[in-house]
């Protein structure tokens, strides 16, 4: 089991790491294409919203062929993580961006982590119990 927790790890950090530079590059893009932050932000988070119900449906679906279908729940997974983290990335550049307070600044950062917690917490559907 600690082989899969240090695995389980190091793919967070390279989730975070490609999250941070896709987060970038979506930055740039928006900007070239004249897009506001804000804008970059709601179509961000419709993408996290849409991967996570995708994700969910596919890993909850039990049929003939689930390893193919776990496989792609898998895959949405790790889409609507990457999605999730960008999200999150945005959030805290268009903050340090647009507030001009430093007490401000940190307390809006610490709400969206919370906020995003919760959500993550919140978002999915309960699990059912086997039958027996």
């Amino acid at each position: 089991m600690a082989s899969l927790d240090a695995l389980s790890g190091v793919g967070g950090e390279v989730a975070l790491t490609i999250s941070y530079f896709i987060s970038l590059e979506l930055t740039a893009g928006a900007e070239d294409a004249g897009y506001t932050q804000a804008e970059l932000v709601v179509v961000v988070f419709m993408m996290v919203v849409v991967l996570g119900g995708v994700r969910d449906a596919l890993q909850s679906r039990a049929t003939r062929n689930r390893s193919l279908v776990e496989f792609g729940g898998n895959i949405a997974g790790i889409f609507h993580s990457v999605s999730r983290q960008s999200l999150l990335q945005l959030l805290a550049r268009a903050v340090t961006t647009v507030v001009p307070t430093r007490a401000v600044r940190i307390l809006t950062l610490a709400s969206i982590l919370l906020f995003s917690n919760w959500m993550e917490t919140t978002a999915r559907p309960p699990k059912l119990k086997a039958d027996a």
